[in-house]
């Protein structure tokens, strides 16, 4: 018997499209308050001088070029994982937790003296790139697992892509807002401190759905596992990939911008 089958009951299709598109539009929340209003948060509410946003951009470039290793990196990791769960569940089951503390750290920067400051939001970012790395690469590996039939898989895609429009839209218009109404009258960095961990521990919470409801299907025995050294042998050779991976890198300027 296999460990899928060993659960218990089979969720239902329904069940299994209703859980990963609620994950999803909890994950994107996240992500969305973060790449939107952290840079934000930094200037005005953590009073980061101009000079030390400079080297707020180079964590933040830093962190981007580590999260492109690290994401088939953590690919590579999970086609070697095998669990009673499967091979992506686990993984959705333990980052919940942690990407909820390190949103919320993000948007905690204590009132240090600026360098220290700086390394608290550091240290932070990286971690938080991690975890996140964590989540999001096997929620979409699920779909994929969950979902063997094209037909069905493309539908989930579309509820995730549509439902993901619609929290990036609620988080940008409702997070300083919400933000404000926790301050009690003006926005205050305590404010953004709470309404950023009420968004990140309730985002995770929908994105825990995704290991509660949903099954993967069996991996057929005797499958090729891809070793580290041909993944990144392959990666080094793939020029559309890694054009598309320095595109996010540079693309966090319109980040900068948006902030000024």
């Amino acid at each position: 018997m296999t460990a899928t089958l060993r659960e218990g009951r089979q969720p239902t299709a329904s069940t299994q499209r209703t859980s990963v598109i609620a994950a999803g539009f909890g994950q994107n929340i996240i992500l969305t308050t973060v790449t939107t209003f952290i840079l934000v948060y930094l200037l005005q509410y953590a009073r980061i001088s101009v000079a030390g946003m400079a080297v707020v951009t180079a964590i933040v470039a830093a962190a981007k070029v580590f999260d492109a290793i690290c994401d088939p990196l953590m690919g590579s990791i999970i086609d070697r994982t095998s669990s009673r769960w499967g091979k992506m569940r686990p993984y959705i089951a333990f980052s919940a937790l942690p990407v909820a503390a390190l949103t919320t750290m993000l948007f905690a920067v204590p009132d240090w003296p600026e360098p220290a400051k700086l390394a608290f939001f550091g240290a932070s970012f990286f971690a938080w790139g991690l975890a996140y790395t964590a989540c999001d690469v096997p929620y979409w590996g699920l779909i994929g697992s969950a979902f063997p039939e094209p037909g069905e898989r493309n539908r989930v895609i579309a509820g995730v892509r549509a439902f993901g429009g619609i929290s990036l839209g609620l988080a940008t218009l409702g997070m300083p807002w919400f933000a404000r109404l926790l301050s009690g009258g003006d926005t205050t960095a305590l404010g953004w401190t709470l309404a950023v961990g009420i968004a990140a521990f309730a985002g995770m919470g929908l994105y825990s759905l995704a290991f509660f409801n949903t099954r993967e299907r069996p991996r057929p025995d005797g499958e090729e596992r891809l070793s580290f050294r041909v993944l990144f042998t392959t990666l080094a050779g793939n020029r559309p990939l890694l054009l598309v991976l320095a595109g996010s890198v540079l693309g966090f300027g319109r980040y900068i911008v948006q902030a000024g």
